[in-house]
């Protein structure tokens, strides 16, 4: 299914992406804030998370809207990826 350049361009966007994941010195520092909008404020000061928590308001947003908002990022790059591989093409 993958020909060897669409497979080294799609290696090339997933370990770009993979450099812009959450590390584990990440997860200790979001240990240590103490309720979500200090998280928030955190995450959106992250590469990842920036672009998409840059219209939210870190004080007020609530916990299920901010996770909806990861999850949702999430599926966005994976729709990408797939749309990237040309896979929405490909009967399932």
């Amino acid at each position: 299914m993958l020909d060897g350049l669409s497979s080294n361009a799609t290696v090339a966007k997933i370990r770009s992406l993979h450099g812009k994941m959450l590390t584990k010195e990440n997860y200790h520092e979001m240990l240590t804030r103490r309720n979500v909008p200090e998280i928030a404020e955190y995450l959106s000061s992250t590469p990842r998370y920036k672009q998409v928590l840059k219209d939210i308001d870190p004080i007020t947003v609530h916990r299920g809207f901010l996770e909806t908002l990861l999850e949702k990022d999430n599926f966005d790059t994976y729709i990408r990826l797939c749309q990237f591989q040309q896979l929405d093409k490909v009967a399932f």
